[in-house]
């Protein structure tokens, strides 16, 4: 390497530390000029990309790097650590598995390998990235943090619990990490816990909408009074915030009106929050009647007879479908508390398979008109496949939970797939069914549920969907559970 471009290198990785990230940019591409396919060059001007977010750039250029200097265990990290930061999560698996591969003792790389690891579905192998990641760096916040969210995606509430909080307590003024310690105590049901940690991190950030809706979920009012709600009312009359941060506040008065009694005022508020979301989330009640026709139409008593025969076997797989708020999570929480069972959550599978089967079969119409060219070969195909994909959620077990509701759409497919797994249907009085959604913010967006007419509409196919489906599976396949007798007498 020249003198000059060495010196030119040196130069830039001092700017880079000490933030001066433009001017070791331009230095750099100076240099590039002369020495174009200079790894080191290229390996600095990533950096600079990945730390001002141009992840795009980074994947790059960390490429071009490698390119020339083939095996190098930092450029992978790096290029893996770029494609984790741009969402490609299974290219970063396979970069940052090469890292420590070339070099096992590349301590920085196991946290973010268990984080790439979560994020593409393979929950058990994220966690012993994560359990290195602690062990070779036992004071490091973002590797308790991954390898927390890690646990929490394996269903180990219990193990990821200490990590939440170890990540807290080194980072005692990072209010992301202190908010995601409270929803683990809210969901271990200790409220007073998930309390003191909402209220820090609504010192530590007092604009932030958000909390103020979890701190209401785990606070009983007795005072429309309270601080909290002038806190509240100051957010809603400022100007700045998001329909998802007003939506925030709105869910949040709603629930301490609830908690008091005042119901009026408290519907009021639902509503404003509401009609927030229904602006962002198009659903057709007319569109949905039609898909629900043609599933009807599509799937026969003759056609789901003869296609179930060439299903799996296995009873691996528990179905447990409704609607949202009607007691499915409960379910599955029962079912998995027993030591052979693992409650997998919602998955998303099943949506999935439906949207690719089409093309799987070369079928000139969609879904479900195309499971009419359902074939031996492409049932075995997805019946391995799924069973494939849950056996890397869980752990061996002998039962296996997929918890989506909206999979009643799909039991059609499932019971061809699978003719022997059991459909767990949780049904709840139609009216409180409803008003729960209402009543309940969905962030990640359930279309139907921000309208009281559209809900109705929408219950109303739902009861006929699953009329149907009644009348086409094979008898005693579905179990139906009422949700007022299952709280009621367990």
């Amino acid at each position: 390497m020249p003198r000059a471009i060495a010196d030119d290198i040196g130069r830039a990785q001092d700017l880079i530390k000490r933030g001066r990230l433009k001017e070791a940019q331009l230095l750099l591409r100076k240099s590039l000029k002369f020495t174009p396919d200079q790894p080191d060059i290229l390996h600095l001007l990533g950096i600079i990309a990945l730390k001002v977010g141009d992840n795009r750039s980074a994947v790059d250029l960390y490429s071009a790097a490698l390119k020339g200097r083939p095996g190098h265990a930092v450029y992978e990290y790096n290029l893996g650590l770029a494609h984790l930061r741009d969402g490609q999560f299974e290219s970063a698996v396979v970069h940052l598995e090469r890292a420590v591969g070339l070099q096992p003792d590349l301590s920085v790389v196991y946290g973010d390998l268990c984080l790439a690891l979560a994020k593409s579905g393979r929950h058990g192998a994220a966690v012993e990235a994560g359990r290195v990641a602690v062990s070779q760096n036992p004071d490091d916040p973002a590797a308790h943090y991954n390898l927390a969210l890690a646990c929490d995606l394996l269903k180990d509430y219990q193990a990821a619990l200490p990590h939440y909080e170890r990540a807290a307590a080194l980072l005692p003024g990072h209010p992301g990490v202190h908010y995601d310690l409270g929803v683990a105590y809210a969901d271990r049901g200790d409220a007073d816990l998930a309390r003191a940690c909402y209220q820090k991190v609504a010192e530590l950030k007092p604009d932030y909408p958000a909390i103020y809706r979890s701190l209401a979920h785990v606070t009983q009012y007795s005072s429309p009074d309270h601080e909290d709600v002038h806190r509240l009312r100051g957010l809603l009359s400022r100007q700045g915030f998001s329909d998802d941060d007003r939506t925030d506040i709105f869910f949040a008065l709603a629930k301490i009106y609830q908690d008091c009694g005042l119901y009026e005022e408290a519907f009021e508020h639902y509503r404003n929050g509401n009609l927030l979301q229904d602006r962002k989330h198009a659903f057709n009640p007319d569109e949905f009647a039609r898909f629900i026709a043609s599933i009807i139409g599509s799937c026969s008593s003759g056609l789901i007879s003869e296609k179930r025969l060439h299903g799996s076997r296995s009873r691996t797989p528990v179905f447990v479908i409704g609607t949202p708020r009607s007691g499915t999570t409960l379910v599955e929480q029962i079912i998995s508390s027993h030591p052979d069972a693992f409650g997998a959550g919602e998955l998303e599978w099943f949506k999935q398979a439906g949207a690719a089967l089409p093309e799987m079969l070369n079928a000139p119409v969609g879904f479900p008109g195309c499971m009419r060219q359902l074939d031996m070969a492409t049932i075995n195909g997805l019946a391995a496949k799924y069973l494939e994909y849950i056996h890397l959620l869980a752990a061996g077990q002998a039962r296996v939970v997929d918890k989506m509701p909206g999979n009643f759409l799909y039991l059609g497919l499932m019971h061809i797939l699978f003719p022997e797994a059991k459909i767990i249907h949780c049904m709840r009085e139609p009216r409180d069914a409803c008003i729960s959604m209402f009543c309940n913010y969905f962030p990640m967006g359930v279309p139907y549920s921000y309208d009281l007419f559209k809900l109705g509409a929408y219950y109303s196919q739902y009861q006929r969907m699953m009329a149907h489906w009644r009348s086409v599976l094979t008898e005693d396949v579905m179990i139906e559970v009422r949700y007022e007798e299952l709280v009621n007498h367990q």
